[in-house]
């Protein structure tokens, strides 16, 4: 399972459940987590968050949820650790990016 934080609003449904509101930290199995992330619909994150928090919800899908491809095998070694790699680069641009936008403007 990967935590991640939704960056915009996902409509419909996953696995009968509304998506979480935007902005909302929610746990998924890896290989969803990474596809979401790497299609710009979220980021990841160790960011511990309750119902409480900015108006955020914490989401965690049912057990029974499976990543995609799940009956096929999923995608292979070769193709899981380049997504990795990829997943944790943006991971890290992410990161200093949210370090630099924190920054106060320099006059």
């Amino acid at each position: 399972m990967k935590k991640i934080q939704l960056l915009g609003k996902i409509s419909g449904t996953r696995n009968e459940t509304p998506w979480p509101p935007h902005l909302s930290v929610i746990e998924l199995p890896e290989g969803e987590a990474v596809d979401l992330i790497k299609s710009g619909q979220a980021r990841e994150t160790d960011e511990k968050v309750t119902d409480a928090d900015f108006g955020r919800a914490v989401f965690t899908p049912p057990e029974t949820a499976e990543a995609p491809n799940a009956s096929t095998g999923g995608p292979d070694k070769a193709t899981q650790k380049a997504l990795k790699e990829q997943a944790e680069q943006i991971a890290e641009l992410t990161k200093k990016l949210d370090a630099v936008t924190a920054e106060p403007v320099k006059k």
